[in-house]
């Protein structure tokens, strides 16, 4: 398995583990939200886009880890909590701006 990987269980109300283990071996970075807090658990693309936030963004509840595209994150759990689905378009993301805030590039 990857260089970083931990499963903070006492968050967890599922039994996640098939579904971690297509996360930690995929070479695309990818973040799952679990419960209504959003917690997420991500594999080592993800802690790469992460960059200075990671390690302690693992496990954190996504709200307080990007407090800045609350919002965004907000919608997301609103309509797949929902059982929707949602069409994002394709963007370049950077999270290696100042503070390791992410942007549009």
């Amino acid at each position: 398995m990857g260089k970083h990987v931990a499963r903070p269980d006492r968050h967890l109300a599922a039994e996640p583990q098939d579904h971690d283990f297509l996360i930690l071996q995929s070479p695309v970075p990818i973040v799952t939200l679990w419960n209504e807090d959003g917690v997420m658990i991500y594999n080592d693309a993800y802690s790469d886009f992460a960059g200075r936030r990671h390690p302690g963004l693992l496990g954190s509840k996504v709200r307080e880890g990007w407090p800045e595209v609350a919002d965004f994150n907000d919608n997301v759990m609103k309509v797949c909590f929902a059982g929707g689905t949602l069409a994002i378009p394709i963007r370049k993301w950077s999270s290696t701006a100042p503070a390791s805030r992410p942007r549009l590039l």
